[in-house]
């Protein structure tokens, strides 16, 4: 997952994120469940999930990404992140530049317009169009959570703005969902997209909507 700067400008956003969380989910489930995958397997993954986050920080750092890049990230290096806690907790100094990476990249989200103005109103003319940046900026947001408890302290009140923010998330997206009349042919339960009027449901952000809830559960 790691391309030519062709690959980089037109795929950095989802592609490669997603394939790192997919790597670290079975390599986590792996844990417990012995022939997933072989010992050898887990360690390419905990290897090349560091050449990763030394290419991937790096691009982060030197270049103006949008806020899509922040969200897969996020999850991936937050699991890199508790993998390593466990295992190598003699690894501070690694830990604390994939920590800091994954609290910058939180960061960022709850400054984003989307969550700096659609959540300080509580609501959106256009709700629907908002769902997207806040469904799937909190399920990342609720691992950066998870990141921040698990320090001894947090002098910059982190986990505090994070609370906040993902409760604010909550009722925001418990809104959007209510402004979908019942009887819409859209579907209604669901998060949709569209303007004033819902013109579909989006599988994807009602997936990342389900999948903070079910996070914040085990936080």
């Amino acid at each position: 997952f790691i391309g030519s700067e062709d690959d980089m400008y037109r795929e950095i956003e989802f592609i490669p994120g997603e394939a790192m969380v997919a790597l670290m989910e079975i390599h986590d489930l792996s844990t417990n469940m012995d022939g997933l995958i072989s010992s050898e397997t887990r360690k390419d993954i905990k290897s090349s999930m560091m050449k990763a986050f030394e290419y991937y920080s790096g691009y982060y750092y030197e270049r103006d990404v949008g806020i899509n890049y922040n969200i897969w990230q996020i999850q991936a290096f937050a699991k890199l992140h508790s993998s390593l806690s466990l295992q190598s907790p003699e690894n501070s100094d690694k830990l604390s530049s994939i920590r800091s990476y994954v609290l910058d990249l939180c960061d960022d989200i709850i400054d984003s317009k989307a969550w700096k103005h659609e959540l300080s109103r509580g609501q959106s003319f256009y709700p629907n169009l908002h769902t997207v940046e806040i469904a799937c900026g909190l399920d990342s947001l609720v691992d950066g959570l998870g990141v921040v408890r698990s320090l001894a302290d947090d002098p910059e009140s982190r986990a505090l703005r994070y609370e906040i923010n993902i409760k604010n998330a909550l009722y925001f997206l418990e809104w959007a969902q209510k402004r979908v009349p019942v009887e819409s042919p859209a579907g209604y339960g669901g998060l949709g997209y569209g303007g004033v009027q819902v013109f579909e449901q989006r599988l994807d952000v009602t997936g990342h909507a389900i999948s903070a809830l079910t996070k914040i559960l085990r936080v």
